[in-house]
């Protein structure tokens, strides 16, 4: 987290700070270091820049989630767009579901199996 350069002090004690996330003046060990800063101090202390950071990973992480959900959704659109009555279609379809491909013909998915399933589903239709 960026840390603000000039922080404020309190006019009376020394050792006192502003955060203005906490909005209350706080003792200097309440504050990360930062040597580049005016008085060796963070900008906020170290109670609201984990507050913050946590909301920033949430939001990150809600973002992330988002995403793999569109792809997904993106995902099953393609599988149903395949087109199962031809063997390329069946295979690359049940490639990718080889549970089901298990548990609807009783038999573990290769490209053997899939061949002889093709062929004697579709000759009876």
């Amino acid at each position: 987290m960026r840390c603000i350069r000039h922080q404020k002090q309190h006019p009376v004690n020394e050792n006192l700070f502003w955060c203005p996330l906490c909005e209350k003046y706080k003792d200097k060990s309440d504050f990360a270091t930062n040597k580049a800063a005016l008085y060796g101090i963070c900008g906020y202390c170290k109670k609201c820049v984990n507050i913050r950071a946590g909301r920033a990973a949430e939001k990150k992480e809600l973002e992330r989630l988002e995403v793999v959900v569109k792809n997904k959704q993106a995902r099953a659109i393609d599988f149903e767009r395949i087109d199962r009555s031809k063997i390329g279609g069946f295979k690359r379809y049940f490639s990718n579901r080889q549970w089901m491909f298990m548990n609807t013909y009783g038999v573990p998915y290769s490209d053997v199996a899939a061949d002889v399933i093709f062929q004697t589903v579709w000759e009876e239709r």
